[in-house]
């Protein structure tokens, strides 16, 4: 496949994370913090995450199955680092 950048990932996901909920994120937050609670929060989060620009072009698909309810957003992380490396790309660290 290709390769990404470890940073430009979380770049990305924290920034829309930020979007979403106007607050600060933090790797030991819980998702639900900026998204709510509901799992159909989590779902929808998860559609838009895979249509971003960035992730879009890259092919990226997380579901629900791949992302606990409870997860921290380093969890969330981890899964769309994951789904890259399934998926057989590089991603670099700096």
């Amino acid at each position: 496949m290709g390769s990404q950048s470890y940073n430009a990932i979380k770049a990305a996901l924290f920034d829309h994370l930020e979007q979403a909920s106007g607050k600060r994120v933090a790797d030991n937050h819980k998702v639900e913090t900026h998204i709510g609670k509901d799992a159909v929060d989590l779902d929808a989060f998860l559609r838009d995450v895979n249509n971003l620009p960035r992730y879009r072009s890259d092919g990226l698909f997380l579901t629900s199955a791949k992302v606990p309810p409870s997860a921290s957003v380093d969890q969330l992380l981890n899964a769309v680092v994951q789904n890259y490396r399934d998926r057989g790309w590089l991603v670099t660290l700096p």
